[in-house]
């Protein structure tokens, strides 16, 4: 090997070592966004993000937003809300205590951008430190799907991150009509014999589901 061609193979060494990318920006809390990106490929889409929280920070959706996807966000608080209407104009965005039947709730918080703010279950107390608690009216998700520009139309991403109350969410949803390909739940099982025997799991099954990935505690699953 002469200089030129030694000169030439410790360039392109130097290239591999240092010059190719090794990174990529990463928005959803346990990189939920990075497994999304290999799943979903058409340029356009919609979805729906239950207890969306920030638009950008810890979203499962925002890199869908800035790719021209559009869809419906929901929380629970108005000053959250009130934040995707000015960083994403161009969604459906909701105040909501999202649930499987019309009714009240209790919700508890513990400050007003609280990424831990839920409804509390029938029969337990708030958590420690989560003094503030409203009584809000319940909807149910293929209702407020029926209120926006979306409705009757079917949805490819369904993301639901609802503290413990996700099932009650999707229990709310008419699935014969909404359809979603994807569907992301949270659950804290411990091993997969347990999320196996879950409910959460039986429910997704029963509708036509496998779940697939594992992120965290967020669960993949396709219809």
């Amino acid at each position: 090997m002469n200089s030129l061609q030694q000169f030439l193979s410790a360039l392109r060494i130097f290239r591999r070592a240092f010059l190719i990318k090794s990174w990529s920006v990463i928005h959803s809390q346990y990189g939920e966004d990075a497994v999304l990106q290999h799943l979903v490929t058409q340029p356009r889409g919609i979805y729906v993000d239950v207890g969306c929280w920030h638009p950008k920070k810890f979203s499962n959706t925002w890199f869908l937003y800035r790719r021209g996807w559009r869809g419906v966000n929901i929380d629970l608080g108005e000053v959250k809300i009130r934040t995707f209407r000015w960083v994403r104009p161009q969604d459906h965005n909701v105040v909501a205590a999202v649930s499987d039947a019309p009714g009240t709730v209790t919700v508890q918080t513990d400050k007003d951008f609280s990424v831990g703010e839920q409804i509390v279950p029938e029969g337990q107390s708030p958590r420690p430190g989560f003094g503030h608690s409203r009584v809000m009216a319940t909807r149910t998700l293929t209702d407020i799907l029926d209120h926006s520009p979306y409705a009757g139309k079917t949805i490819q991403l369904l993301n639901i991150d609802a503290e413990g109350h996700d099932l009650h969410v999707l229990r709310g949803l008419d699935f014969d009509r909404y359809a979603p390909e994807l569907v992301l739940v949270e659950s804290y099982v411990q091993s997969v014999e347990a999320l196996l025997q879950s409910e959460l799991h039986g429910f997704l099954s029963g509708k036509g589901y496998a779940m697939f990935n594992w992120v965290g505690p967020t669960l993949f699953y396709k219809r």
